[in-house]
This record gives structure tokens, C-alpha cells and sequence, in this order.
């Protein structure tokens, strides 16, 4: 006879998203409560023949990871744009679509110490750098580019 065992599972992270937390219970209340002010009885509907505290529990685990900003937005659109009440996995997707990945760090200059540019290495790394002016024809003075200039564009580069 083989005895099992349980393993502990990590809880898993959708990529994008922030790490797992959970909502208040007052915050899973007023996303009900608007959601019942938004789609009447469809919402209250939904409920029928479920335990209403474990759905908003399971609602709490879920969203917990969305800021209040985001879930307003995920609110706003089943506002203008559903006619039916989202479940769950709906109303994550609309969450997820308003949800704004954080900036990354800005990355420090290195502080290190470096050692000194040799002078003729810098000069030449300016010289390469320095913008290059144009040279004109050999014989022609600036006057006469000017006005060779001119005609090309008036000729439309002919």
C-alpha cells in the first residue's frame, strides 16, 4: 500500500500582473453593490443558488491584485459598453485590460572610478563626432552654390 503525500503548491503569478493579495470586504461590497446599481436584477440573478459570502471571497482573492483605480476602470466600461453582467473571469479580463505594468527603476549612472581618457584618444573621438560641413565644388564660390542651389529646386532637382 503507497502512502501519499501533499506537496505544497506556490501560489502562481500571471505574468504582467502584481503578486496575489486580497481586497476588503468593504471594497468586494461596493464592486457588488455597483454592479447591482449597474445591471439591476441580472446582476442579483447571477447569485441565485450561490453562497453570495464565498463568491465575494473568491472575488476578494482574484481582484486583490488590481489597484482601486484599475477596478473603477474595469467598473466604467461595464458601465458604457456590457449589457450583461460580467462573472468573474470577465470582469479579471475587463481588470487586466486597464491594469498599467510600473516603470521599471531608472537605472543609476555606474559610479565607479574610471581611469582617464588619453587627450589624443578624446580629440579623436570629437573629431569623428563634430559634424562635418558640406564642401562646395572646388572653383565655385559660395554665391554661385547659392544660386546653383536655387535652380535645382526651382527645376525640381533636373
Amino acid at each position: 500500500m503507497t502512502e501519499r503525500t501533499s506537496h505544497a503548491v506556490a501560489p502562481t503569478r500571471s505574468p504582467g500582473l502584481p503578486a496575489k493579495a486580497s481586497l476588503t470586504t468593504k471594497t468586494v461590497e461596493r464592486i457588488f453593490a455597483k454592479l447591482a446599481a449597474i445591471y439591476g436584477s441580472r446582476f442579483a440573478d447571477l447569485w441565485q443558488g450561490v453562497n453570495v459570502a464565498e463568491a465575494k471571497a473568491t472575488w476578494s482573492e482574484y481582484l486583490g491584485r488590481f489597484s482601486v483605480d484599475t477596478i473603477a476602470l474595469a467598473l466604467d466600461d461595464c458601465a458604457t459598453k456590457y449589457e450583461y453582467p460580467p462573472n468573474l473571469p470577465q470582469f479579471f479580463a475587463l481588470c487586466k485590460s486597464h491594469h498599467k505594468e510600473p516603470a521599471p527603476p531608472l537605472l543609476l549612472a555606474d559610479k565607479r572610478p574610471r581611469a582617464p581618457i588619453d587627450p589624443r584618444v578624446k580629440a579623436e573621438i570629437d573629431k569623428l563626432l563634430r559634424p562635418k560641413k558640406p564642401k562646395r565644388p572646388k572653383g565655385m564660390s559660395r554665391d554661385e552654390q547659392l544660386a546653383a542651389t536655387e535652380r535645382l529646386i526651382r527645376e525640381g532637382g533636373k
